[in-house]
């Protein structure tokens, strides 16, 4: 039930994500060299930067589910106050009315403390998909670093003149980011 969707929702989350990174990242790299930084430092400075706003994110959405579960569980009290009421009101007696309201509450109380269930639950799984988070990472350093060089060896081995590839690999450059952000 509850158990899967904070673990989606991290799926999700990462899914949407790593293709923003790779899109943003290339450029960003870029401009730290432009101003000093050497590759290797600017792609370790925008990992650790994605890592940070993934982090924050978490952090935000957990925040918020955990900071309102006092306010629906006094909405929950002052619901149950006027759904009893309002069943006496309609001529059921007081007994039926009690047990009716306190069978819904039982449920909902029930709904929210899966919730956060779930919501621990899928933060412990975060493990599971620790190691295709640092293969990410990995992957994302060693191409934001070596990306210049891998264009330049593959525009040396196209078998057209050097301005061509260039105009080649560009465009594919930029279909990719395109692709990227448009996922995103």
């Amino acid at each position: 039930g509850g158990q899967g969707l904070p673990f989606a929702w991290l799926v999700a989350t990462v899914a949407m994500l790593v293709p923003s990174a790779i899109a943003g990242a290339g450029p960003l790299v870029t401009f730290f060299g432009r101003i000093g930084i050497p590759r290797g430092i600017g792609a370790i400075i925008v990992l650790v930067a994605i890592i940070l706003a993934v982090v924050a994110l978490m952090m935000l959405i957990i925040g918020g589910i955990t900071q309102q579960s006092d306010t629906l569980s006094g909405q929950l009290t002052d619901a149950k106050t006027e759904i009893q009421s309002g069943l006496e009101q309609l001529g059921i007696d007081t007994t039926t009315a009690q047990q009716t309201t306190e069978d819904g509450s039982n449920s909902v109380k029930q709904s929210v403390d899966g919730l956060l269930e779930g919501l621990a639950s899928g933060i412990s799984q975060i493990a599971s998909i620790a190691f295709f988070l640092a293969m990410t990472a990995l992957i994302l350093v060693f191409l934001l670093i070596d990306g210049p060089r891998i264009r330049r060896w593959v525009e040396g081995r196209m078998g057209v003149p050097k301005d061509v590839a260039r105009v080649v690999t560009q465009r594919m450059i930029q279909s990719l980011r395109g692709y990227f952000l448009g996922v995103t």
